[in-house]
């Protein structure tokens, strides 16, 4: 005679017919509790890239400007805010004012507050070239008044 009870097995399989479906929500559940996290963490990397991207020149330039511009009165390599200086000489080998200075270039130089209005104009530059670059804080070129722009005698500049 067969010794199988076939009541048992029924409430065996009864409890293993409720119980997979528990377990496999469970592990569906923790799979996509992982997508989930590991999306946060893509997409907190995608943000803080962004956001160092985005941030990383305006911390920069800042540093250049107070490095330049905190002082007294005009030195050889500073000015105070709105004040310009003009460079007199080619700038050293060791110089770090700046990134990456042009060593065959003498530079004039002016940190401005745009928070009002400017007006940017120079004298008669005769025959000679000239460039006066002008850039926000992430070294975008808003402005180039100069020869190759303007001419000889470029009209004053409003920024």
């Amino acid at each position: 005679m067969n010794d199988f009870d076939h009541s048992k097995h029924f409430r065996a399989s009864a409890r293993l017919a409720l119980i997979l479906p528990i377990l496999l929500l469970a592990v569906c559940s923790s799979i996509e509790t992982a997508r989930a996290e590991q999306a946060n963490v893509e997409d907190a990397v995608a943000i803080a890239t962004d956001a160092y991207v985005y941030g990383y020149s305006l911390i920069t330039t800042d540093v250049t400007r107070v490095q330049m511009s905190n002082v007294a009165a005009p030195s050889e390599l500073g000015a105070p805010l709105g004040q310009f200086i003009n460079v007199k000489r080619y700038p050293p080998a060791d110089y770090r004012g700046v990134s990456a200075p042009n060593a065959d270039t003498l530079y004039s130089i002016s940190w401005v507050d745009l928070a009002q209005p400017q007006v940017f104009s120079h004298p008669d530059m005769g025959k000679r070239f000239y460039l006066f670059e002008m850039v926000d804080l992430w070294m975008n070129i808003v402005e180039t008044p100069g020869t190759r722009t303007d001419g000889d005698k470029a009209p004053p500049t409003t920024c």
